[in-house]
């Protein structure tokens, strides 16, 4: 269905109901501590407690992708002012499953 003065070349589809989807956003953040076990970072964005997220962590020459999940989330301090302190607990990768 177009409207008049619609500049679109494809016809808009009316959506029913609720639709799922997927949103990626790279954004960099600042690690503040950090273990075998997990990270703690200081992001501009908050995420989702239990939210599952990939970080990707730059050393040196070297890029390593993790999954982690959100353990808690809370206000910065004034080092951290307009930011969020987020817990993240890394994820085990499908190579450390494997026997």
């Amino acid at each position: 269905m177009k409207t008049p003065g619609d500049r679109r070349k494809g016809a808009r589809l009316e959506v029913v109901g609720p639709l799922w989807g997927t949103f990626h956003l790279s954004v960099p953040v600042r690690v503040v501590d950090a273990s075998a076990l997990g990270v703690l970072i200081a992001s501009p964005i908050r995420f989702p407690p239990d939210s599952i997220q990939q970080l990707c962590l730059n050393v040196g020459d070297d890029q390593f992708r993790i999954e982690a999940r959100v353990c808690h989330v809370r206000s910065g301090d004034q080092r951290y002012a307009g930011q969020d302190l987020i817990g993240l607990e890394f994820l085990p990768s499908a190579s450390d499953l494997s026997p």
